[in-house]
């Protein structure tokens, strides 16, 4: 039988004309929402929707990591519009019908929301909304969470955007109140909702899911702001100190808890409370890490805005020339990554660590996708539903312009193969992490761990398998194939049409310079770009990190 997904009220009921939708999507907060703080300023009668849509929902990315998120969120903020004097229509069904069956009980004129640099799904959902208000003859007004410029940018006016929308407009305040009547208030509260979690996608909230909704965001600020941010600097390379040093507001930013105006402009104020007092306790430290969070918040907007003005990046290479790349795609080898029993330990408790806590650092996510990529020669779109569904803080424009990076098929950027055994040397020296997520090997000493790559374990010593392919070899030789395909003079100079639309270029909040050097011009013009050097690699060192020269390092996003 049909579900009708928003169920008319009785017949004495009657809406007043006129109004407007806030459409809550990945802005699950009152404070600093434009999108709201408009429709309240512009509208007698506001009512704010949340829809769970099915399709949605069943797209290979989501998962119940997402959809906790969205159910955690939600009930925080439903208790904060209710406190504001209405409530959230909690709808089940398709947007477009959804709003339908709405509309014929509240004839809205106007629909906000945000603007959501999303997946394809969403991008299509959002077209046909759009059609559908055309027809009906309803305004749709989105407003920007960030620095994104909607259909895409000339990547030289990045830096204004992130001025004028994030540094300079002080963030909005909380909303008091949402006027709505009290037989809408009525209408929306007693409207079915989803059906019980557990029968949409198997639903579970383990105590290791980082909470998601407003409080939580202002407390993980503060205490990152106040406490732990000091070691972020040279903190959030390991996994055994970024889960306290990282900042953790990436899931937050992600679903909307909190905005990145907010993050940025209450670091700023805590920079300048350090400068006015630079003799309080490690104030030099505090300030190298601050700014360097900041940098990143840029950072992110800068990989976002690859997928707006890219969307088909999410279904083939930013380089054309990577289209002729065939990856293996063994499924056998697919399942071991997705399981963490590859036999690279390092890999194997990123791996088991997702899957359990929805969270860990960039560096060893980065790592993850390298080795999966080039020694079990994965392609970058197999990979991707898992690794979405095992982020907590899914972000779409992030997660394929990094999964794109990590693979090589970027064309523009220095392709980094990370060596597993190299990377849990440098960042897991005791196994301390290793051993906390692979028990098979709590019983073996770090040297012995370590030594995998040289002298794989032995059934006598462990249940846990050794190295399922030969790392090194099948790295060198796929980053080679790499590197052929981008050689060619055709390659490079479709590599300068993708630097143009996508290139970074010099952040609105350069580290600092010592007086001493004078600034470097190199990379400020559109130069085309050349392929680096590997003199300063060692590929015949098992223990080199990564197999080529490394150039400017990826920022951690906001870990």
């Amino acid at each position: 039988m049909r579900r009708e997904p928003i169920p008319k009220p009785g017949e004495e009921f009657v809406a007043p004309p006129g109004g407007a939708v806030w459409w809550i999507k990945r802005d699950m907060r009152l404070a600093d929402n434009e999108a709201l703080t408009r429709a309240v300023a512009e509208h007698s009668l506001v009512l704010p929707v949340f829809l769970h849509e099915p399709t949605l929902l069943a797209q290979a990315e989501t998962s119940a990591m997402h959809w906790d998120a969205w159910t955690q969120a939600l009930a925080e903020l439903r208790r904060r519009v209710r406190r504001a004097g209405a409530e959230i229509l909690v709808g089940w069904g398709e947007a477009v019908e959804s709003f339908e069956a709405i509309r014929a009980v509240f004839p809205f004129t106007h629909i906000y929301a945000h603007e959501e640099i999303g997946g394809a799904f969403t991008f299509q959902r959002d077209r046909a909304v759009r059609a559908w208000c055309r027809r009906r003859g309803v305004t749709v007004i989105e407003r920007p969470q960030s620095s994104v410029q909607r259909g895409g940018v000339d990547r030289d006016r990045m830096g204004e955007l992130w001025r004028s929308r994030i540094v300079a407009p002080p963030a909005l305040p909380e909303v008091a109140a949402i006027p709505l009547t009290s037989e809408l208030r009525t209408w929306a509260a007693t409207t079915p909702t989803a059906p019980p979690q557990a029968e949409v996608i198997g639903w579970r909230r383990p105590s290791e899911w980082q909470n998601v909704n407003e409080s939580s965001a202002w407390a993980t600020l503060d205490s990152f702001l106040e406490q732990r941010g000091r070691g972020y600097s040279g903190g959030i390379s390991s996994p055994n100190t970024a889960f306290e040093s990282g900042s953790r507001l990436s899931v937050h930013l992600a679903w909307g808890t909190l905005s990145l105006r907010q993050a940025y402009q209450a670091t700023q104020a805590r920079l300048r409370e350090l400068e006015r007092d630079p003799a309080a306790h490690d104030a030099t430290r505090w300030r190298r890490s601050l700014r360097s969070f900041l940098a990143r918040l840029h950072w992110r907007d800068h990989f976002i805005q690859r997928l707006e003005t890219e969307p088909e990046m999410e279904f083939r290479p930013l380089h054309p020339a990577y289209d002729a790349l065939e990856a293996e795609d063994d499924p056998e080898l697919l399942e071991r990554w997705r399981r963490g029993l590859t036999g690279f330990p390092l890999v194997d408790a990123v791996m088991r660590c997702l899957a359990t806590t929805g969270f860990c650092n960039f560096r060893m996510r980065a790592m993850a996708v390298s080795v999966a990529c080039h020694a079990l020669r994965l392609d970058w779109r197999t990979i991707h539903p898992h690794l979405a569904g095992v982020f907590r803080d899914y972000e779409p424009g992030i997660h394929f312009s990094q999964l794109q990076m990590q693979a090589g098929v970027v064309g523009i950027n220095t392709i980094r193969s990370y060596n597993p055994f190299k990377q849990a040397l440098d960042h897991d020296p005791d196994a301390r992490f290793i051993t906390r997520w692979i028990p098979e090997l709590r019983d073996l000493p770090a040297e012995r761990i370590h030594s995998f790559d040289q002298d794989p374990p032995r059934s006598s010593e462990t249940t846990y398998p050794p190295p399922v392919v030969d790392h090194r070899t099948r790295t060198r030789a796929w980053v080679e194939r790499l590197y052929q395909l981008r050689s060619t003079p055709e390659a490079e100079a479709i590599a300068v049409e993708v630097w143009r639309r996508h290139g970074s270029r010099r952040s609105p909040h350069p580290r600092p310079r010592s007086k001493s050097r004078r600034p470097s011009a190199a990379g400020s013009s559109p130069t085309q770009p050349r392929r680096p050097s590997r003199r300063a690699a060692r590929p015949d060192d098992p223990r080199q990190g990564r197999l080529f020269s490394a150039g400017r390092s990826t920022p951690e996003e906001s870990d």
